[in-house]
């Protein structure tokens, strides 16, 4: 693709009137909320034998946050006002990893797409993978992550959608890419290494702006979207009723303090 691509101008027009870097922070603060108030996620002996740093020499630092998230997850209900404030440090760590790269997001996201069934593969592999050495079914919507990315794909490359959905389906993609993100797979050999990126896969879904795709549906077995309404609901029945944050909402919040900001 050119440098003069359709998706990538309409992008940078975009991403000229939010701060990419507002919106991770935003929505990352409140992802973590939502695993702070879980009483479903638990760092067992089991899982700690497979949360294995061996790849974190060269960064010790980051080896800390990651020791501390992990280490606090499964009793956020007893952490001190320090614990959250180190927290909120860490989401800001790793938006700035996400967003200060050689290349802008729009030239990522163009990327994302030229690579697709290569990225797909990788997802399917890794996702496959996890579940067969975790097979607990609270563990299972991860399955869905490499179908919800193609469907994403799809959207990016599509001429009948708005190019306020591209906009949140792009944020979420380049958070799925990064090799570091809240909880890095790259470092962490567990299910749980991509909960965080299903929950921005779930939350950038808008099913009424997918179905504007004429015959997308060919394109997929029925069950997929199934699979997802279901993952959606099993989500929220774990973690509470308003976890699965949209992208729109933290959008939409970014957009508003940046016009209180003005006035």
């Amino acid at each position: 693709m050119s440098e003069q691509n359709p998706l990538k101008n309409s992008l940078s027009k975009y991403f000229d009137e939010i701060d990419p870097v507002l919106f991770f922070n935003e929505y990352l603060v409140r992802l973590i909320k939502v695993l702070k108030s879980s009483n479903h996620i638990t760092y067992d002996e089991k899982h700690g034998q497979h949360l294995s740093y061996l790849q974190f020499e060269a960064n010790p630092e980051h080896k800390e946050f990651i020791n501390f998230l992990l280490n606090s997850l499964h009793s956020f209900n007893n952490t001190t006002e320090n614990d959250n404030q180190k927290l909120m440090e860490y989401a800001n760590s790793i938006t700035g990893w996400i967003t200060h790269r050689k290349k802008d997001i729009p030239s990522r996201v163009v990327e994302i797409i030229e690579n697709k069934e290569i990225l797909y593969q990788n997802y399917l592999a890794r996702a496959k993978y996890l579940t067969n050495e975790y097979p607990e079914k609270i563990y299972s919507p991860i399955l869905l992550i490499p179908e919800i990315f193609l469907i994403f794909c799809d959207v990016l490359e599509s001429n009948e959608i708005d190019d306020d959905y591209k906009l949140e389906v792009s944020l979420a993609l380049v958070y799925l890419v990064s090799p570091i993100d809240l909880l890095p797979e790259n470092f962490i050999n567990h299910p749980l290494s991509l909960l965080d990126d299903l929950f921005l896969m779930l939350g950038a879904y808008n099913i009424e702006e997918i179905n504007k795709i004429s015959n997308l549906r060919d394109s997929y077995d029925n069950s997929v979207f199934e699979r997802i309404d279901g993952a959606i609901s099993e989500i929220k029945k774990e973690f509470g009723e308003d976890s699965v944050i949209t992208i729109h909402e933290s959008v939409a919040a970014v957009k508003e303090n940046i016009k209180l900001g003005k006035k």
